[in-house]
């Protein structure tokens, strides 16, 4: 037998150096995993920068996520109300993000409180004209982060009351 095939297959002792180089590395893969996917992630794909990395030092896969609570707002014409945006960062990045409204309907105003975002969460507080169009409408808050890809999420406004085509003043 050749003695190099004997030794593969021979045992580490439980107190070898090399069993437990080994053990640590398994479990530093698997505490990776375990913690890339906290939080009901485990379906997520991080997004990938071209070219590897960002002229701010960001590694691929660095970046925010931003989850608007509740995604689907009422308003009647002429007032006002709020929803709450949350701001997520994976990766190694941990800067700042900049937020901003797009996409607005007609008459449509949109206060974003704070507008730079250093922690987690800010709010966003819709206001709705007289000039509205009724029913549903789709509004985007985005968010900019320096050297990591954009974040958006979409808020499905229903606008309900006097306006136009109502028949109303």
């Amino acid at each position: 037998m050749d003695p190099h095939s004997r030794a593969m297959t021979t045992p580490l002792p439980s107190h070898s150096p090399l069993r437990s180089l080994i053990l640590l590395a398994f479990l530093g893969l698997a505490g990776g995993w375990t913690a890339g996917c906290a939080g009901g992630d485990e379906g997520a794909v991080a997004p990938i920068l071209p070219g590897g990395r960002a002229s701010d030092g960001a590694e691929p896969g660095d970046g925010f996520g931003l989850a608007l609570f509740p995604e689907v707002l009422s308003v009647r014409h002429g007032d006002t109300d709020t929803v709450q945006i949350r701001i997520r960062r994976f990766g190694t990045f941990s800067g700042t993000v900049y937020l901003r409204a797009e996409d607005l309907p007609r008459d449509v105003t949109v206060l974003l409180e704070p507008v730079v975002i250093l922690g987690d969460s800010a709010a966003v507080i819709v206001s709705v004209g007289d000039k509205t169009p009724l029913g549903d409408a789709r509004l985007v808050v985005a968010g900019e982060g320096d050297g990591v890809p954009d974040g958006r999420a979409e808020l499905v406004l229903t606008t309900f009351g006097a306006g136009p085509g109502s028949g109303g003043p």
